[in-house]
């Protein structure tokens, strides 16, 4: 028998996955569904629970990610740059002025590769002064349209990290050099994979956390996520 759960139930899971979000960055459980059509439901009250819901690139708020060839992208992203090749590290919304504050994220189908997401914890990135400095002086333009705007990756309150090497063009040799801080080779000591199974959900940080796709392989890997960014 399927457990159907009350308001009360999931305020108080959102209460433990908060408490895991505090310190970890991110918390992971089972949905106990399968279903498209309940998943989506499950992520949708999950981000409400959180905060509020955003429209993503494609105008949907619950987005399905599946590896897609650079030719089939026709704007500035991770996709359009990298392809079926392994994503490097970033922030989702990066080409918002304030990036979104967490990202639910759901395995509808892990696909025959089982692609992986490797999850870093920016707090456990150790940084000089001195590389610190590079990440607030270092100039970006920041690809988003008419609405197109320049920035660092580290702003004066540190509250957040913008880093999406898809849609951020170094301007700057600081910029350059800022890019490699947060490179796979120089962090992977640090990476946690997630290897997916259908009906997995994990809440990110975005942050704290930042989040990379390995490689695809193929763009017949039936890997397919739902992402909702919550502002």
């Amino acid at each position: 028998m399927t457990m159907i759960k009350t308001k009360s139930d999931i305020i108080d899971d959102i209460s433990r996955y908060k408490a895991l979000l505090d310190q970890f960055g991110c918390a992971r459980f089972e949905a106990g569904v399968q279903d498209e059509t309940l998943l989506r439901k499950k992520i949708l009250e999950i981000a409400i629970l959180l905060g509020e819901p955003a429209v993503g690139r494609s105008k949907q708020m619950i987005e399905s990610l599946t590896p897609r060839e650079s030719k089939t992208i026709n704007f500035p992203s991770l996709s359009k740059k990298y392809g079926l090749n392994e994503f490097p590290f970033h922030t989702d919304a990066a080409h918002w002025i304030t990036p979104c504050r967490y990202i639910v994220l759901a395995c509808l189908n892990p696909g025959l590769s089982s692609v992986p997401t490797l999850l870093l914890d920016r707090e456990r990135v150790k940084l000089s002064e001195a590389e610190r400095q590079l990440l607030r002086s270092g100039v970006f333009y920041v690809k988003n349209g008419r609405s197109s705007f320049y920035s660092s990756i580290l702003g004066r309150d540190s509250r957040f990290l913008r880093f999406d090497p898809g849609c951020m063009e170094p301007e700057t040799p600081e910029a350059v050099q800022a890019l490699l801080l947060y490179s796979q080779a120089r962090v992977l000591h640090l990476v946690e994979k997630i290897v997916w199974q259908r009906g997995s959900i994990i809440i990110l940080d975005n942050w704290r956390m930042l989040h990379a796709r390995g490689n695809a392989l193929a763009v017949d890997s039936g890997r397919v996520l739902l992402r909702c960014l919550v502002e």
